[in-house]
Formats: structure tokens, C-alpha cells, sequence
């Protein structure tokens, strides 16, 4: 009768009677927890004694527990990793719209503006880095703003790749970097050059023409008995008819 009324003690279904040395015990079954008594299921998520992932929630079960994995994260629960909502298109930021673009997070994504673009993420508007200087055009060089982005291109007259140097261009280093007519000496200037007729020609339209010194009277009228012979860009004197000297520009002698 005694051992009936002591086995009654535990509890009927869930736990088991254990006999030891000086009486017995009662213990409940597997997957259930308590002093034998009264037995409750095992909790292992609010013991934390689970081998859920630290990204999964545990969810306990009638005899066990689940393992889910958190919003923003995919696996089994037992292992999970971050969802790239940008890549996997899960996202709300639309694809590169007006400047807008999805940015992963570890759970989850934000939008937010390109570079080149500012605003919330939600509305991007153009920035226009040459009106605000935030450029690295060099020197002689011409911004150009673009959608979301710039470029930088050296002004004519100059060579370089504009972000680093622009540097004048030698128009008169090579006939084929200039347009000046024969007879013309070009020269070069900052980012530019300059035709200069040689002494004793002058400009006519686009070409140098031979100035005839001869047309002026004064040419060779300071030797007697001498003439004005024109050559191109100059001039010499020469003896009249009658008259020799070694040296016309200074003096002719009869003959």
C-alpha cells in the first residue's frame, strides 16, 4: 500500500519512477522538465540551451524546438546568412532611378542617392559639380557637367588630360600646328599663336606680300647716280647707265 501511495507522487504520464538507495525519485521523461511531479515541456529557448543560429529565432515545440531565421536573413536556423535585397531585386528603390540606388545593410537595404546625386534617397537630384567646384578640372581646362557625374577637357590651345595638367600647345613647333602664310613668322603665345609678316612683307588678307621699297622715293636717293631695284623683302641699289662701283648701296662713279 505504501509503495502504491509513493509512486502515485509522481506524475503519471510524464515522468518515470527511479529507484535509488534510500527510497526512489520521480523524473519526467524526455523533453519535458519539472521535479517528477508536476512536468512541464522543456522550454530550450528560454533556457537557451538551443543551437539556433544568433541570427534565427528559436520557437519551442510540444517536445522539442524550431529554428527560424530572421527577417533579412535566409538558411536553415541552424545556419543563416544576410539577403542582398539590391541584388535579389527585393527591394523598393527602383533601378537607378533618378539617381537612386539600393545600398545592402546586414538585414535588410536603404536607398539612397548615387554619387553625384544629393537628396533623401527617395528624391535625388542632379548635382552640378562644375557650378559648385566640386571638380578636379585643372587650369585651362572646361568643365562639363553630366548626369551625375562631369568631365574635364583642356581648352583649345592646350593638351593634357585635364584633371592632372593642361599645357600649351607649340602651334610653331610643326607647320601643320599653325596656318601662317609664306613669308610669315609664327609665334607662339599661352595657348595660342600669332602670324608676323618677316621684314619686308606686310599683310595682305591671308598672305605676307613683298613690300616694293622701290616705290618709295627716298629708296636709294641718298647715292647718286643710282637706282632702286626691288627683291623679295628688300631691296638693293644698283648704277645707273655710265657709272660702276663695287658697292652700289655706297657710291657709283662714272665710268
Amino acid at each position: 500500500m505504501w509503495y502504491t501511495r509513493v509512486f502515485k507522487d509522481c506524475h503519471p504520464t510524464l515522468a518515470k519512477c527511479v529507484d535509488v538507495l534510500d527510497g526512489y525519485k520521480c523524473e519526467c521523461i524526455v523533453g519535458y522538465q519539472g521535479d517528477g511531479k508536476t512536468c512541464k515541456v522543456t522550454d530550450e529557448c528560454e533556457l537557451g540551451i538551443h543551437e539556433c543560429h544568433q541570427l534565427a529565432t528559436c520557437i519551442n515545440t510540444e517536445k522539442s524546438y524550431e529554428c527560424s531565421c530572421k527577417k533579412g536573413f535566409e538558411g536553415n536556423g541552424f545556419t543563416c546568412k544576410d539577403v542582398d535585397e539590391c541584388a535579389s531585386n527585393q527591394n523598393d528603390c527602383g533601378f537607378n532611378k533618378d539617381g537612386i540606388e539600393c545600398v545592402n545593410t546586414n538585414g535588410s537595404y536603404m536607398c539612397a542617392c548615387r554619387e553625384g546625386f544629393t537628396g533623401d534617397g527617395k528624391t535625388c537630384t542632379n548635382i552640378d559639380e562644375c557650378k559648385t567646384g566640386a571638380h578636379d578640372c585643372v587650369e585651362n581646362a572646361i568643365c562639363t557637367d553630366r548626369e551625375g557625374n562631369f568631365s574635364c577637357k583642356c581648352t583649345s590651345g592646350f593638351s593634357g588630360n585635364a584633371t592632372e595638367k593642361c599645357i600649351d600647345i607649340d602651334e610653331c613647333s610643326s607647320s601643320d600646328g599653325n596656318k601662317c602664310p609664306k613669308n610669315a613668322t609664327c609665334i607662339n603665345n599661352h595657348g595660342s599663336y600669332e602670324c608676323r609678316c618677316k621684314k619686308g612683307f606686310d599683310r595682305d588678307g591671308f598672305n605676307c606680300q613683298d613690300i616694293d621699297e622701290c616705290l618709295n622715293k627716298k629708296a636709294c636717293s641718298s647715292i647718286a647716280n643710282t637706282r632702286c631695284k626691288n627683291t623679295p623683302g628688300s631691296f638693293n641699289c644698283e648704277c645707273n647707265q655710265g657709272f660702276e662701283g663695287d658697292d652700289p648701296n655706297k657710291n657709283c662713279s662714272g665710268v
